[in-house]
């Protein structure tokens, strides 16, 4: 009787906790370039989370008056954006100037061990995945009965609050979980987007990181000031400096999340 009391008010808590919206601010340290060994960027993202879906983003995407927790104003390297609906993936980024939306079903497998410890002050266990040509492991919270994560992660039977890759890349870490929306995210949400399939973003992006220099591009010098590089079809002075400068701008983050394909961030 007593038992059955006790479940009884634990699926109550638990249907509680995931009918109510939540937003999750998570902490990202990721290194940017292959051959740096301790140039370290950290950068902030939210996942707002609701019963259905749920939606990654950086909040320095946002209006600069919308701006918190960031410990710098420089633009952002992670410039991305994810809806999640179960197991289908919409990836909202841009490209040289075109706004797209990648949609994508991603099935993950999770390896779930019985490993248990505890981490800011929530009983947590761990997991592990192998996904986009990295290594993951994760800790996730049995107790917050949200099955979602940042980035493209879902599916475990708890919150995920801490996803590392083995290689020590990329790591997001759970900062707060509040039940006050911080961020408006609708600009991003909104925002006008091609659809396109995985197939041809890979060949355009192949096609422009050979030769940057025989294809128009605009380069976002600040917030408001931009420069319009036209390839006038001849491999001169203007050609062989546009390629320079862009290659010099693709080293910088040459070290994406995703190894399958280099979505470019600047």
């Amino acid at each position: 009787m007593h038992n059955n009391f006790f479940l009884i008010i634990l699926l109550f808590l638990g249907s509680l906790f995931y009918s109510q919206d939540y937003e999750i601010l998570y902490k990202v340290d990721f290194r940017p370039q292959k051959s740096s060994l301790t140039s370290f960027k950290t950068e902030y993202m939210v996942l707002q989370s609701k019963q259905t879906a749920s939606f990654f983003f950086n909040p320095n995407l946002l209006k600069k008056d919308n701006f918190k927790n960031n410990e710098t104003s420089e633009k952002p390297y992670l410039k991305f954006s994810i809806l999640k609906s179960g197991q289908s993936s919409t990836y909202i980024g841009s490209f040289n100037g075109l706004n797209f939306k990648l949609k994508e079903t991603i099935p993950l497998k999770w390896k779930i061990t019985d490993y248990t410890t505890t981490y800011k002050n929530y009983k947590v266990q761990k997991a592990y995945i192998e996904f986009e040509n990295r290594k993951w492991y994760a800790y996730f919270a049995p107790e917050v009965p949200i099955f979602n994560g940042p980035y493209k992660f879902y599916g475990l039977p708890g919150l995920i609050l801490l996803v590392c890759s083995d290689d020590g890349d990329y790591s997001f870490e759970m900062v707060e979980i509040s039940k006050q929306k911080k961020y408006d995210a609708s600009k991003i949400l909104n925002s006008q987007s091609a659809l396109i399939k995985r197939n041809d973003l890979d060949k355009m992006i192949s096609e422009f990181v050979k030769d940057p220099g025989s294809h128009n591009f605009r380069i976002m010098i600040n917030e408001n000031d931009s420069f319009d590089y036209q390839f006038d079809g001849e491999k001169g002075d203007a050609y062989k400096d546009m390629n320079k400068y862009v290659n010099d701008l693709l080293s910088r983050y040459d070290n994406p999340i995703d190894k399958k394909t280099f979505i470019l961030v600047y």
